[in-house]
């Protein structure tokens, strides 16, 4: 009996290899022929399991790296910034020393606003990888969207020398000199959730009655959509004539957001309702950029901070007519172009048209509206899902509201 032990011992130790290695290699092809068709995401469980066996091979890992880096990828294009993260992050773990990991966790939080934590993740990516064009680019914006505009110019003057073809890089680094101009010799100061820049001519009443306004469209809005933005809004007040010279922004611009609320004051030295309206109207742009990105349509941008600030603000408000309505679709192609009086007719047929969705279904619907086209959804699917129940899509949602006019 005590021989047969170790012959037994023997034999189920091969028995076992055995069914490792069939098992490895199941894995493998269920790996690969989910990643055959596509789907990512089917092939992690097989790549995992082989690689808690420990003897599937050294490669598995790399694999399982790669697998959460596509994830990433997917994710991120259709907006899915918790997804994307959560795949980078993942993906990290396998391959800790690929900075290509740190570097999209950088790209996804700065798209979603979390300067902080994707300065630095950027920064473990240098760390990594050391510089390059691309990391300089962000780190830049990094820089740029808080403020440090010094630095912001230093970062993408480097990037600029080594893609000097790269259009959107020039453009940015010519705005940060023009605005470091102006912006350097600007007074501070931060109140909840909004850091205030100011000329030396704006005092600090209209400075302060200007946090205290924003903070009531804060919770005015974010009551409205169940969002309240996370992350400190830099907001500026100019001259006009420094307002023009930093925005570029044409003469019938009340104030613009481009990341940061751009206003002019111009000599105000308190508060008034046209201003009032402006702030919320800038503000109502920062929740719309936070839930669906860039996936927004003019009219509904507009609309929306239109019908916003015109509910919270005394502010008399045009009717529009059935016979002065301009086509949809050249307002989408944006404001340039046109005459001032077409560009106040854009602005209230846009806010008369979702005013009368708001009147409606409520303002949590175009909020749900919203998140769907954050999430990379075309604007007829995401009208389709949300009205399902009335067969709706953006043209016939459009020209049931016509049908109201005068």
């Amino acid at each position: 009996m005590k021989s047969f032990l170790p012959a037994l011992f023997v034999s189920l130790l091969f028995f076992a290899q055995n069914v490792v290695a069939e098992s490895c290699w199941q894995w493998r092809q269920q790996a690969t022929e989910a990643l055959q068709r596509g789907d990512y995401s089917a092939s992690l469980p097989p790549l995992i399991a082989a690689h808690n066996a420990l003897t599937c091979g050294d490669d598995i890992p790399s694999h399982i790296a790669e697998t959460y880096l596509a994830i990433g990828f997917e994710a991120l294009r259709g907006g899915d910034l918790e997804k994307a993260q959560e795949a980078f992050t993942n993906g990290g773990d396998y391959s800790s020393d690929d900075g290509r990991f740190p570097f999209y966790r950088g790209v996804t939080l700065l798209r979603g606003n979390d300067l902080i934590a994707a300065e630095s993740a950027l920064q473990e990516a240098r760390n990594l990888d050391g510089d390059s064009p691309e990391l300089q680019h962000l780190l830049g914006q990094v820089a740029y969207r808080e403020g440090r505009l010094a630095e912001a110019e230093a970062l993408l003057a480097e990037a600029s020398a080594a893609r000097p073809g790269n259009s959107a890089l020039s453009e940015l680094l010519a705005k940060v000199k023009r605005e470091r101009l102006i912006e350097e010799g600007m007074e501070q100061t931060e109140g909840g959730n909004f850091s205030l820049s100011f000329d030396t001519h704006v005092t600090g009443k209209i400075g302060r009655e200007t946090l205290e306004v924003l903070d009531d469209a804060y919770n005015d809005l974010g009551a409205l959509f169940s969002h309240y933005p996370h992350f400190r809004v830099p907001v500026l007040l100019y001259s006009r004539r420094d307002f023009v010279m930093a925005t570029a922004a044409p003469d019938w611009s009340g104030g613009l957001y481009d990341g940061k609320i751009r206003v002019p004051i111009g000599g105000l030295d308190t508060m008034t309702p046209r201003l009032r309206q402006i702030l919320y109207h800038e503000f109502a742009h920062v929740v719309t950029r936070d839930l669906a990105g860039r996936h927004l349509p003019l009219w509904l941008n507009e609309g929306i901070a239109e019908a916003f600030s015109g509910e919270y603000c005394d502010v008399a408000q045009k009717p529009v007519a059935r016979e002065n309505l301009l086509p949809f679709s050249r307002i989408e192609r944006g404001l340039e172009g046109l005459t001032t009086s077409e560009v106040d007719q854009a602005y209230r047929q846009s806010r008369a048209l979702v005013r009368s969705i708001v009147d409606r279904y409520g303002w949590f619907l175009v909020a749900d509206l919203l998140r769907l086209l954050g999430q990379g959804t075309p604007l007829d699917t995401a009208i389709a899902s949300i009205f399902s129940e009335e067969g709706l899509n953006a043209e016939l949602l459009i020209h049931r509201w016509q049908q109201t006019l005068p």
